[in-house]
């Protein structure tokens, strides 16, 4: 980002937060609705029609593999390097992903219970030391007096030229990468929703509350760091930019201290985003809608867990690694797809509005009640999730964007392919809404 907008696109995170809260807030009324695995899949089969779902999910999937290897990779080529000594090239950036990959592909197939442990513990690690280092780099400011509150309105290496320009998209809009990239998935909690105790009320305060939490703790995250910078020139041009502002602030025993927090967030964060793509993968070979479902379908008798569909994933996320070696393409590919997801599921939501309110007439009041609602500001919070996502992906359907571009366009031929494939072989599978819960799981899906 420094490189792109400077120290002062780091304004756009409120911007992004405002609008991905907006978009949570949204979701979170369909997952109270429907609590099941597979979250925009099995809102839009219930919602719409199976195809609809089927659509959704394909890119749910393409979303989930490709934003797995980029936490990885960031993680990698970012805060590794620093850590543990090594020099941040793009194959060193490569081998650390993948033992990562491996190290969280083995705690997925092993276990759900150790998974969904190591990720509780992760996020409290992230938010007690998010705002621990946020608050130790102001205080060094204050008591040394070697930061720089100018750096906040800094344009650094960005051209001032059309800085703010929307039509082209400017320095400051492209700017948004970021918060779009840190600030999302906030949809994973829906696609664990079968195996949460009261899942209607549950997920969908994990939803809003994360995202909300993630805007104001990383916004005052971003301050800190960039009041931190000393030497804007050489930090934006730095292979590890974050890593060598805390190092230069709390030196390096406070700064690898702090690095350690990093690094388990992010490594929690790529934990559990592959096992959400590992759940929607089995939750699609479950009815029967994806390559291979008689693989991928089956449940380890041993582990309680999908080992293949792990399995899957964990190779998809070995060729993307190696197929888009560059860490900005991966990362505008992780927000690209996902806009269009939201953009989609959101139209399912205006045009079924009746549909969801007949459906709430015939539930008791205390069900009601319990389940997340957004009420009277619906339409209003509706509006503002458009306007947000419309302005995202006209930002990002700029040239410099054309490696996201083409993976989009390419899973989604792939995707037709296969979809064309089952309307001629088995079409049945589309005229249905499959499964309904856990119990519909337990029973379809293949035991090892």
């Amino acid at each position: 980002m420094l490189q792109t907008g400077g120290p002062l696109g780091i304004w756009t995170w409120l911007l992004v937060g405002v609008g991905q809260l907006a978009v949570a807030l949204v979701l979170a009324t369909l997952a109270a609705r429907i609590p099941l695995t597979g979250s925009v899949y099995q809102w839009g089969t219930r919602l719409a029609n199976p195809s609809v779902g089927w659509l959704l999910g394909w890119l749910s999937f393409a979303y989930l593999s490709i934003l797995t290897i980029a936490v990885d990779v960031t993680l990698a080529s970012e805060v590794l390097p620093v850590l543990l000594g090594y020099e941040s090239t793009t194959l060193n950036g490569q081998i650390g992903t993948l033992v990562i990959l491996v190290v969280q592909a083995l705690l997925i197939a092993l276990s759900t219970r150790i998974t969904a442990l190591i990720n509780s513990w992760a996020v409290a690690a992230e938010l007690i030391g998010g705002a621990l280092l946020a608050v130790a780099l102001l205080t060094v400011v204050l008591l040394t007096g070697e930061g720089n509150a100018s750096n906040l309105v800094a344009y650094g290496a960005a051209d001032k030229a059309g800085y703010f320009g929307i039509i082209p998209a400017g320095a400051f809009m492209l700017s948004i990468l970021l918060g779009a990239f840190t600030n999302t998935g906030f949809e994973s909690a829906a696609n664990l929703a079968e195996e949460t105790h009261e899942p209607h009320i549950v997920v969908p305060r994990a939803m809003w509350s994360s995202t909300l939490i993630a805007t104001l703790l990383g916004f005052l995250f971003l301050v800190a760091l960039t009041i931190s910078i000393d030497n804007i020139p050489r930090v934006t041009n730095s292979a590890t930019p974050v890593a060598d502002i805390i190092t230069d602030s709390l030196g390096n025993i406070g700064g690898i201290f702090f690095l350690v927090f990093v690094a388990i967030a992010q490594f929690a964060c790529g934990l559990i985003i592959f096992i959400t793509g590992v759940r929607l993968t089995w939750a699609l070979s479950r009815d029967r809608r994806f390559p291979g479902h008689q693989l991928w379908s089956r449940v380890n008798p041993t582990t309680d867990t999908p080992v293949l569909a792990t399995a899957l994933v964990f190779g998809l996320g070995i060729i993307l690694l190696f197929l888009i070696n560059s860490l900005p393409a991966l990362i505008s590919a992780s927000v690209l797809v996902p806009a269009l997801i939201y953009v989609g599921i959101l139209l399912v939501y205006l045009f079924t509005r009746r549909q969801q309110a007949e459906l709430d007439a015939t539930e008791d009041e205390q069900q009601r009640r319990e389940r997340f609602s957004l009420g009277r500001w619906e339409m209003p919070v509706l509006t503002l999730a458009f306007v947000w996502l419309a302005l995202e992906v006209w930002v990002l359907i700029g040239p410099q964007f054309r490696t996201a571009q083409l993976y989009l366009l390419g899973m989604v031929v792939v995707g037709l392919v296969y979809y064309g494939f089952m309307r001629i072989r088995n079409p049945e599978t589309l005229q249905h809404t499959q499964s309904t819960g856990p119990e519909d799981a337990e029973r379809q899906g293949d035991r090892e």
